[in-house]
């Protein structure tokens, strides 16, 4: 009979534990949240103290530079602004003359011009010893994509010479930096 009790002993069923591990789990949860509370608060403190640090040196550095100095900075600021805006708009009205020249039938002379700013265009007076050599340069001019409109006029035969007045318009931009 002794046989039998020890096998009834071992055949009884231990409680698995699963009560204790969730315990032990919320318990280490609970450490694990409230370390990282304390983690970000004192981080936040910080961080407060740092700008507050921060803000009272930029104070000390505003009360040492003088008021007249600050306004002479920014005037001298704002002028530099302006002048930005200014070059940003400026005109250069050379890249015309660099592109006329480009595209300018050797045979083609232009004798004046005037220049329209508010319409973009150019006016010129030209001339030339041949059609062929006006019909070559009118192409030149048609093939240049800065220029919108290009009007040939007056044309006119005189000492063996073919005289024209030419009026290019450009786009606004190309003119520009």
């Amino acid at each position: 009979m002794a046989d039998f009790q020890n096998i009834e002993l071992y055949a009884k069923k231990k409680p698995s534990g699963w009560l204790g591990k969730l315990l032990f789990l919320s318990i280490f949860l609970l450490i694990i949240v409230i370390v990282l509370y304390l983690a970000a608060n004192f981080y936040t403190n910080y961080i407060n103290k740092s700008i507050a640090d921060i803000n009272n040196k930029i104070k000390n550095l505003s009360n040492e530079i003088s008021a007249s100095d600050r306004n002479e900075v920014l005037g001298f600021y704002s002028q530099l602004i302006n002048l930005k805006g200014l070059l940003a708009s400026h005109i250069y009205t050379s890249k015309i003359f660099n592109r006329l020249e480009l595209v300018t039938h050797p045979k083609v002379a232009f004798s004046s011009f005037s220049y329209d700013g508010k319409n973009d265009s150019l006016k010129l007076e030209a001339y030339t010893d041949s059609l062929d050599s006006l019909a070559q340069q009118l192409l030149a001019f048609q093939k240049v994509t800065d220029f919108t409109k290009v009007n040939i006029s007056d044309i006119r035969l005189s000492d063996n010479k073919i005289s024209f007045s030419v009026e290019i318009n450009f786009k606004p931009s190309f003119i520009l930096k």
